[in-house]
């Protein structure tokens, strides 16, 4: 954990008070301070204030630092408060001290608070959620359902949402997001691995670009897609969807080692659909046409199959799916951000 430190000068007795850097997000303030000298120039100080989190995150070991200065900011006494063991994200804690001090014919004091803690971040939550520490996550009070750690598909969701919380303004974004690519290209890769393929691909496919594992997730990529394909349009027409197993047979790239099977299955479902005087609609792209050309054609004739949607820095991505894989992702104002095309 990392000692962070904000600080806050007030003017204490009659000296008008000091705001706070509009940057501190777990503050101290001093509220309110008063004075009794006595005639032996002993000075009876009682102060009262505040500790707030404004952060998303609780904090713990928090400690306040108080110093007292004279009005040529001389330091007369420092102490510290008793520690707060937790403060929560949004949460206000209130102090109070008494302090003497000896030989002090200057009633008008400065003072100092300076706040201490342990902190965590959302990389770190989402280590302890793809790592199931439900201890650590008790400890910080953060909230993650058990069922939410057991199940694997649960777990990655998490974490993902929690890394997805780090704004790109923030120096560990760059982290964040190297971290929210290796767990798509884990869990893709895992998932391919058990056959899962479908799924494996929508994982995959979530891979940046701009990521040190888009490559690696590329490889996966090539391997699964001819057989998810082939898969796919298996379970439809076992399902009895033969024209929807049809249409997606047409995507299967050719010279794949299934490629010959999936021509002799969609002859035959053809052959079914036409004795059941069944419409196809257009299936035969026109020969003159490039590979390139024909998934084109293939994509303009049947539409995307369906849509998801993604959150990034507070901002919904909708992503459209076609039979072959192929996707395009839209920002929240509809702009075109990523095309993938087979």
């Amino acid at each position: 954990m990392n000692k962070l430190f904000a600080s806050l000068v007030l003017l204490l007795a009659a000296l008008p008070v000091q705001a706070a850097p509009a940057q501190a997000k777990v503050q101290a303030q001093v509220l309110q301070v008063d004075v009794k000298m006595t005639e032996e120039q002993i000075a009876l100080v009682q102060l009262s204030g505040l500790v707030k989190n404004a952060t998303q995150l609780p904090v713990r070991g928090l400690q306040v630092r108080v110093r007292l200065l004279d009005p040529e900011q001389k330091t007369l006494r420092t102490f510290l408060l008793p520690a707060v063991p937790q403060l929560d994200a949004g949460k206000t804690e209130y102090f109070s001290a008494a302090q003497v001090l000896r030989d002090q014919s200057e009633p008008f004091i400065r003072a100092t608070a300076q706040v201490e803690y342990d902190n965590t971040s959302y990389i770190q939550i989402a280590d302890w959620v793809m790592a199931q520490s439900q201890d650590k996550l008790a400890v910080w009070n953060i909230p993650v359902a058990p069922q939410a750690l057991s199940d694997e598909r649960q777990r990655v969701e998490t974490a993902l949402g929690f890394l997805t919380q780090v704004e790109n303004s923030e120096k560990n974004y760059p982290e964040a997001r190297r971290k929210w690519n290796l767990i798509q290209y884990n869990y893709g890769k895992r998932l391919a691995e058990s056959h899962d393929l479908h799924e494996a691909i929508l994982r995959l496919s979530n891979v940046e670009p701009s990521s040190e594992y888009h490559g690696l997730a590329q490889e996966w990529l090539a391997r699964v897609r001819p057989q998810a394909i082939f898969e796919r349009a298996m379970a439809k027409a076992v399902e009895g969807n033969l024209r929807g197993a049809v249409r997606q047979m047409q995507y299967l790239p050719a010279g794949t080692p299934l490629a010959a099977q999936g021509q002799v299955k969609s002859k035959q479902w053809l052959d079914t659909l036409t004795q059941n005087k069944v419409k196809v609609g257009p299936i035969d792209p026109p020969p003159s046409l490039s590979p390139d050309q024909r998934n084109v054609w293939l994509r303009r004739q049947h539409g995307p199959e369906g849509n998801t949607t993604t959150v990034r820095e507070g901002k919904t991505y909708t992503t459209w799916w076609y039979l072959d894989y192929s996707h395009f992702t839209f920002d929240p104002q509809g702009k075109l951000v990523n095309a993938i095309t087979y």
